[in-house]
């Protein structure tokens, strides 16, 4: 592995960092290159973002866009307005030329899997007891959203993330009325 890169799955990925670095190589802020980002979305949920490779000549010769949901662990609990900003830049170099052989950078990889090993590690991946769930929602008159929205504050962590027994406590809790926001 050489510096900026990572080997993943047999694929070699460059950081934003190394991007960043490369077209600075070539193309540099005294000469009227540019990099801008736009903050598109930020809520107390998401953050999307876009970010554009300006040529001197003010023309936008590439864009990127990312999404980071905000999470209860992990990058986004703190930092997720930073980690979509970088994201979308790694995508506009890669768009303008500066990602090698593959499009996504090596943080958003290494991302992507260390949630996949999250997921297995807390054997959360039951789709079918999910859509029940939600469809028990339903039945009470409860919002997906508005759970969401409550999970977030209470800090209570991504209800498509709960274990089984943590969703049929909630159930029950909201059977109880223990649940006042959503009552």
């Amino acid at each position: 592995m050489s510096q900026g890169t990572v080997s993943i799955h047999g694929k070699t990925y460059l950081t934003v960092a190394k991007r960043v670095n490369d077209f600075r190589a070539k193309c540099p802020i005294d000469e009227g290159w540019g990099i801008i980002t736009h903050l598109v979305q930020c809520s107390d949920q998401v953050v999307v973002m876009r970010a554009e490779i300006l040529h001197p000549t003010g023309d936008v010769i590439a864009t990127g866009w990312a999404e980071e949901v905000r999470t209860s662990r992990g990058i986004n609990q703190n930092a997720a307005l930073e980690n979509c900003e970088t994201s979308a830049i790694g995508r506009a170099l890669a768009a303008a030329g500066y990602g090698g052989s593959e499009y996504a950078t090596a943080d958003e990889v290494a991302q992507k899997l260390k949630k996949r090993k999250v997921l297995h590690a807390e054997a959360i991946v039951e789709p079918d007891h999910y859509v029940n769930w939600c469809a028990e929602l339903v039945k009470r008159m409860v919002s997906l959203e508005d759970v969401v929205k409550l999970a977030t504050v209470k800090q209570w962590g991504v209800p498509r993330r709960w274990s089984i027994k943590k969703r049929d406590k909630f159930l029950a809790a909201l059977d109880a009325g223990e649940i006042e926001e959503l009552s």
